[in-house]
């Protein structure tokens, strides 16, 4: 077992340093590169590649062990990402959750908030969506979400499937640019919310826009 002994003690210690990027306090054995999103995305794309043959060899506990602590990370991760979206106008309306293998992407126009589900290929809608662009919430729907799922906060379900037809064109993001991809990149992400205003104003909703509201949220990787 001298593989896992090597390989899985350097993703738990790689992890122990990655807390660093959620603003957890550093141990003493942390390196400054800890820090840095760019060498931490850096270390863990070498990690992947070094680990590719190694988990060949890993019994059924030693990959139970790993992947608790890579979701653990993916959470701390997920969870950042999402609280630069927890300030919303209206206040009273509650965070949506983005769907898995998809995202929400999300504007505020006189004091209404707007969000639109959007899946990645591969991915469609449980529902039919094709004239349901988007979902919304403001004083008029008493800040609840207009959404077809019990329990207020769930805006769409994209599900694994080869044939997308359920939902508009636009309503998924563009081939082999997943949600996350998308987000890494300023000038996607900007297209994807300018398209979505588009779609508002053909739509007659074309009020106050709040610019600093505007925000793409991703969903969990599925599973």
């Amino acid at each position: 077992m001298l593989t896992w002994q090597i390989s899985g003690g350097l993703l738990l210690y790689f992890f122990i340093r990655s807390n660093a990027l959620i603003g957890f306090s550093l141990p003493d054995n942390c390196l400054p590169s800890s820090k840095d999103p760019q060498m931490v995305s850096e270390q863990l794309r070498n990690l992947t590649e070094c680990t590719k043959e190694a988990i060949d060899t890993w019994d059924r506990r030693n990959v139970a062990l790993v992947l608790s602590s890579a979701k653990r990370l993916m959470d701390l991760l997920e969870n950042k990402q999402r609280a630069a979206c927890n300030n919303i106008i209206p206040a009273q309306c509650d965070v949506p959750i983005p769907p898995s293998a998809g995202g929400l992407v999300c504007v505020t126009i006189s004091n209404i908030r707007y969000c639109k589900p959007m899946c990645n290929r591969g991915y469609d809608f449980d529902f039919i969506r094709r004239s349901r662009i988007y979902e919304q919430c403001g004083e008029h729907t008493e800040y609840k979400w207009t959404t077809q799922y019990i329990g207020g906060q769930k805006l769409a379900i994209c599900s694994k499937s080869s044939f997308p037809v359920a939902g508009a064109p636009s309503a998924y993001f563009p081939e082999n640019e997943e949600c996350q991809q998308v987000l890494q990149n300023q000038d996607l992400e900007k297209t994807i919310i300018d398209n979505f205003l588009k779609e508002l104003k053909e739509n007659g909703i074309n009020g106050n826009h709040k610019m600093g509201y505007d925000c793409l949220i991703c969903g969990s990787l599925p599973v």
